[in-house]
C-alpha cells in the first residue's frame, strides 16, 4: 500500500462473518474502512458504505475481503472483485501459527489459534477457522472452509468449496471431493469421492 499509512480493507458482506472480521482485522494492523452489501440488520462498529454497486468507488486504494459463508457466493463475489481490478487481501491472525513454507491464496483467512503446517497450500479465499489444524502438505482448495476445531492430517486434498464441519477430523492422505460437506464431529478415514454430505464416525453419506 505504501506511504506509511495503515492498510485498509473493505469487507464485502454485512452479516455475522463481517462482524467477526471487524473485530479480528485490527489485530493484524489493518483498518476496516467499512462494509459493502445489503444494509446490516444489526449495528456495526464501522461504516456501511452502501450496496454492492458502490464497491468500485469506495474500495479505491484499499484491499477487499469477501466475508460470506456460502462458498459459491464467495467464489462469485471474489471473481467480481477481480473483474473490477481491485486487490484481494488476506487475513492471517497474529495468534495463528502458519509455517513459513505455506502458500496462501488471495482472499484466504486464518483465524486465531489455527495451525497450518509445513508445505500446506491454502487456496483462494479458503477459510481456516479458530483452533483448526491443517497438516503438512495438505491442500485446502479454493473457497473451502475448515471449521473451528477441525483436525486435518498430512497430505490431505480438500477440494474446492468443500466444508469441513466443527470438530471434524480427517486422516492423513485422504481426498475430499469438491463441494463435499463433512458434518460436525465426523471422522473421515477414507476418500470421499462424491460431493455429498457426510456424517458420523467413520464418516458416511447422510441417508
Amino acid at each position: 500500500m505504501g506511504s506509511g499509512r495503515p492498510r485498509e480493507v473493505v469487507l464485502i458482506g454485512t452479516g455475522g462473518f463481517a462482524i467477526e472480521m471487524i473485530d479480528l482485522l485490527p489485530d493484524t494492523g489493518v483498518r476496516v474502512r467499512g462494509v459493502v452489501g445489503p444494509r446490516p440488520e444489526t449495528a456495526l462498529s464501522v461504516p456501511w458504505l452502501g450496496e454492492d454497486e458502490v464497491l468500485a468507488e469506495v474500495a479505491r486504494g484499499a484491499e477487499c475481503l469477501v466475508v460470506l459463508g456460502a462458498a459459491s457466493l464467495r467464489r462469485r463475489l471474489t471473481g467480481w472483485v477481480q473483474s473490477l481490478g481491485l486487490e484481494l487481501g488476506r487475513m492471517i491472525h497474529p495468534r495463528a501459527w502458519v509455517a513459513p513454507s505455506v502458500r496462501i491464496g488471495a482472499g484466504a483467512m486464518v483465524y486465531p489459534h489455527a495451525t497450518v503446517h509445513a508445505g500446506a497450500v491454502l487456496g483462494a479465499a479458503a477459510l481456516i477457522n479458530s483452533n483448526a489444524s491443517v497438516g503438512h502438505e495438505t491442500v485446502v482448495g479454493d473457497f473451502a472452509n475448515v471449521g473451528p476445531g477441525a483436525a486435518i492430517g498430512g497430505k490431505v486434498i480438500i477440494g474446492d468449496e468443500a466444508l469441513i464441519g466443527i470438530g471434524a477430523s480427517v486422516r492423513d492422505c485422504v481426498r475430499i471431493a469438491s463441494g463435499s460437506v463433512v458434518g460436525a464431529g465426523a471422522a473421515v478415514v477414507s476418500d470421499l469421492d462424491h460431493p455429498e454430505i457426510y456424517v458420523g464416525v467413520p464418516a458416511r453419506r447422510r441417508g
